[in-house]
């Protein structure tokens, strides 16, 4: 086939996640978020209620921990939860992890949950020249699909 193109980040799909999201569409960061999928296997349902991640930054997880004996209780064995965070994640993704203290919402301990990633209104969404037809095909879709669900109302209430 000929040489790359000028726009030839826009033929992967990958390549146009990072441009249309970029703080969003990083992978590793992305996995990172797994961590909370996975913090009470990890660290026990009881003290999983007491110590909850509440950030991800350049490979370190930051976890909040209500007690100050449970908090030095984790120090003492962050290095194996590390570990087994990575692996449960399936790549190393986090580096360190930084224990806090502070309040524990009951709400969020029940269940925990990655921080919520804003994402830009689809209604206004406009897809960017992109060479690949089946690319642009499938980007047109996911978009239309997305209007229609905005469009329906609520289930919730």
């Amino acid at each position: 086939m000929g040489s790359q193109t000028k726009n030839s980040h826009w033929n992967s799909v990958a390549g146009v996640l990072r441009t249309v999201f970029p703080d969003s569409a990083d992978p590793e960061k992305l996995r990172a978020y797994r961590a909370w999928e996975v913090w009470s296997e990890v660290v026990g349902p009881a003290n999983a209620k007491k110590a909850q991640p509440t950030k991800f930054r350049n490979g370190k997880l930051f976890v909040t921990v209500l007690h100050p004996a449970l908090m030095q209780e984790l120090q003492f064995v962050k290095e194996r939860i590390r570990r087994r965070l990575n692996r449960l994640i399936g790549a190393e993704v986090i580096t360190h992890i930084y224990f806090g203290r502070g309040p524990i919402r009951q709400e969020d301990a029940a269940t925990l949950s990655p921080p919520q990633r804003t994402l830009p209104q689809f209604r206004d969404a406009t897809i960017p020249p992109i060479d690949n037809p089946e690319v642009r095909a499938a980007f047109e879709s996911l978009l239309t699909a997305r209007r229609r669900r905005l469009a329906k109302p609520s289930e919730d209430g």
